[in-house]
C-alpha cells in the first residue's frame, strides 16, 4: 500500500517472542478455541463457495478490478478476545483518517493470502509466521465498484498494542476493540449509502468507538463475529 515503510531507526518486525505478553496463564480462550475455530471455518468454506460470490466475481471479471486484501485480526490483550484495527495515516493520499484492517493492494503474482500478510507486516510488523490463518472471506466491493476487498480472518495470538512497530507512513495508530464491545447493542448503529448506479440505497452497520468503525470494515467485523459469536452477535449481513 502506498510505500513501504522504512525501518531503519526503530523497525525490526516483532515476532511472538518479543511481544510483551502479561498474564498469559490466566487466558481461558471462548471465541478463539479450536472447536469454535473449526466450526467457524466450517462456516467460512460455505460462504466462500456460495453462489454470491461466484455471481459477484463474475461481474467484476468483465472489468479491469483491482485485489486488496485486510487482515481480520482476531488477538488477544490482556486476556481478554479482541480485535486490532488501525487508523490510517492522515498522509495517505485516501481515506485518511480512516478506520481498517491491516492491508492493501494485492501484487499481481501473490495469493490473497500473501498479499494480506505482506501489508500487514509492512503496516504494523507483525511477521507473517506469527499469523494462523483461518480462512478468506468472499470479497466485498468498494464504494466506487473498482476494486474487491477480501477480509482474510487470521489470529495473530497474543499482543501488546504498544510494543507494535507500526508504520507512520501508512498508520497513524494501531488499537484494539474487545470483542464484547460489539455484543453491545448500544455500541452498534447502522448508516445508509447511496448506489454508485443511483439504483437505490444500502445499510451498513457502524460501530460507535472513538474513532468510529464504519463502510467496508464494519462490513467484515459483522460477517466475522456473525460466524464466530452467533450467541452474543446478531450479524446485520448473515443468519446461522
Amino acid at each position: 500500500m502506498f510505500q513501504k515503510c522504512l525501518r531503519a531507526s526503530s523497525g525490526r518486525i516483532l515476532s511472538s517472542e518479543q511481544l510483551h505478553i502479561r498474564n498469559l496463564s490466566n487466558y481461558k480462550p471462548h471465541y478463539y478455541t479450536e472447536e469454535n475455530r473449526q466450526r467457524s471455518v466450517e462456516y467460512m468454506n460455505k460462504l466462500s463457495s456460495s453462489r454470491r460470490k461466484g455471481e459477484l466475481l463474475a461481474k467484476f471479471a468483465k472489468q479491469s478490478t483491482k485485489q486488496h486484501a485486510v487482515l481480520v485480526s482476531l488477538c488477544v490483550v490482556d486476556n481478554e478476545e479482541s480485535l486490532l484495527f488501525t487508523e490510517r495515516s492522515y498522509d495517505m493520499p485516501t481515506h485518511k483518517g480512516q478506520v481498517s484492517f491491516p492491508g492493501g493492494g494485492v501484487h499481481d503474482d501473490e495469493t490473497i493470502i500473501e498479499g494480506c500478510l505482506r501489508e500487514t507486516e509492512e503496516e504494523i510488523g507483525i511477521s507473517r509466521d506469527n499469523v494462523e490463518i483461518w480462512e478468506i472471506l468472499p470479497p466485498i466491493p468498494d464504494q466506487t465498484m473498482t476494486s474487491l476487498v477480501y477480509p482474510v480472518v487470521g489470529n495473530i495470538g497474543h499482543i501488546d498494542v504498544e510494543q507494535l512497530n507500526v508504520c507512520p507512513r501508512e498508520v497513524e495508530k494501531a488499537f484494539i476493540l474487545p470483542l464484547t464491545f460489539f455484543f453491545d447493542q448500544q455500541n452498534v448503529g447502522y448508516t445508509r449509502f447511496r448506489r454508485k448506479d443511483k439504483r437505490g440505497t444500502y445499510l451498513t452497520p457502524v460501530y460507535l468507538s472513538k474513532p468510529r468503525v464504519w463502510g467496508l470494515t464494519a462490513l467484515a467485523v459483522d460477517i466475522t463475529l456473525g460466524i464466530l459469536a452467533p450467541d452474543r452477535y446478531s450479524s446485520f449481513s448473515i443468519k446461522l
